[in-house]
């Protein structure tokens, strides 16, 4: 079933959030605290209960953001030896400590740390929805390494905007790299949008670098054709784990020495 990326996941499979159909109609009201940037308290304004204790905070999180339909996600990621893969999350805590600490460097950080815009209040339904769309086809046509360079200039693309280098021999630089990267970028993205929420619930691209067979751990011979097989992570896992072993025999080396 997940194998398949135009079809959404069907509604048994996720264990700690509730359908966002099926979520509350109040909204949950929490703080949660910060030092040094770790989160150190977490207080339900609505039920007027708190946690200190990190573990406890953070399965508080977990159930009362779940219990508000809040952290699931659906993309296709990259696996290290480049094959995408569909994968669907749950990550309630996460996606509320993120939200929350994100806000709060808004207004603790200084631009240039953050080299992005914060410290606004902005409305943008349209660019939302688009956004979403746009990312999760990007994550079923875009090769691994394209992805990550795009990130990085996507940044540095926002911040030519706000400042108003439109024209700008950087920004003409900029824009043709992202332009080269979006040229295969082609399909539908299925979208569900409730309370507050921009679910994906499907995608497909006659572009697509995803394989429901290759990216398979049960199919034998998934990579038939691209002289790819599962049992040659093997050697992959042991080349890599070398550099491991060898820092590691060197730490145990220098603490002995202490």
């Amino acid at each position: 079933m997940l194998e398949n990326p135009t079809t959404g996941p069907p509604k048994d499979i996720f264990r700690m959030t509730v359908d966002p159909e099926d979520a509350p109609n109040t909204p949950t009201f929490i703080r949660i605290e910060f030092v040094n940037g770790a989160p150190t308290k977490v207080v339900n304004k609505t039920a007027g209960v708190e946690y200190s204790d990190p573990l406890e905070a953070f399965n508080y999180l977990n159930e009362v953001a779940g219990a508000n339909g809040i952290g699931r996600i659906d993309i296709v990621e990259n696996r290290l030896v480049g094959i995408k893969s569909r994968g669907v999350y749950e990550t309630p805590a996460g996606t509320v400590l993120r939200a929350a600490h994100l806000d709060l460097e808004g207004i603790t950080l200084d631009r240039e740390v953050m080299r992005i815009q914060v410290g606004g209040v902005y409305e943008t339904p349209a660019g939302t929805v688009l956004r979403a769309a746009h990312l999760d086809l990007e994550g079923i046509t875009l090769d691994r390494e394209v992805m990550r360079i795009r990130d990085t200039l996507s940044a540095e693309f926002a911040r030519l905007c706000y400042y108003g280098f439109w024209y700008a021999p950087e920004m003409d630089l900029i824009m043709n790299s992202i332009n080269f990267s979006q040229k295969n970028v082609t399909g539908g993205v299925e979208l569900k949008l409730y309370k507050g929420n921009v679910i994906v619930t499907g995608r497909e691209s006659p572009c697509a670098l995803y394989s429901a067979d290759l990216a398979s751990m049960d199919i034998e011979d998934g990579g038939k054709g691209l002289e790819y097989n599962p049992m040659d992570a093997q050697g992959f896992i042991r080349i890599n784990a070398v550099r491991l072993r060898a820092h590691r025999i060197l730490q145990q080396h220098l603490d002995a020495q202490k």
